[in-house]
C-alpha cells in the first residue's frame, strides 16, 4: 500500500513542473495573466456609433469621451477587459469593427 502512495507522489512531483511551465508559457503567448498585471486603456479616434454597443458586449468600459473640435472628431477611451493585453484588445475590437483607428500603446506610470 505504501509503495503505491509513494509512486503516485513521485509521479505527481515529476509531472508538476511540466504542467506549471506549460501554463506559464501559454499565458505568456496569450498575453494575459502574467504579461499584463494592470488593466490598460485603448483610445479610439472618431469611432462609428456601433462601437458603444460592441465594446460593452465585449467587456470594454467607456472611461471618457473627448471632443476634438479642431478636427471635428472625438476620442473615446476604453478600459480593457481583464485578461487582455492592449494589443490583443485592439485586435479584438478591429475584428468586430474593421474601420477603427485604435491606439493600444502602453506606458509606465511613475508615482
Amino acid at each position: 500500500m505504501k509503495s503505491i502512495t509513494l509512486r503516485i507522489i513521485a509521479m505527481s512531483l515529476t509531472i508538476l513542473p511540466f504542467v506549471l511551465a506549460g501554463w506559464i508559457f501559454t499565458s505568456w503567448l496569450a498575453g494575459s495573466a502574467l504579461a499584463a498585471v494592470e488593466r490598460g486603456e485603448l483610445v479610439v479616434i472618431d469611432p462609428p456609433q456601433k462601437i458603444y454597443e460592441i465594446s460593452h458586449r465585449l467587456g470594454f468600459k467607456v472611461i471618457k469621451t473627448t471632443a476634438l473640435m479642431a478636427l471635428d472628431m472625438e476620442a473615446v477611451s476604453l478600459r480593457i477587459p481583464k485578461g487582455h493585453h492592449p494589443k490583443s484588445a485592439a485586435i479584438l475590437l478591429r475584428n468586430y469593427v474593421p474601420e477603427l483607428v485604435v491606439d493600444g500603446s502602453s506606458f509606465n506610470r511613475k508615482h
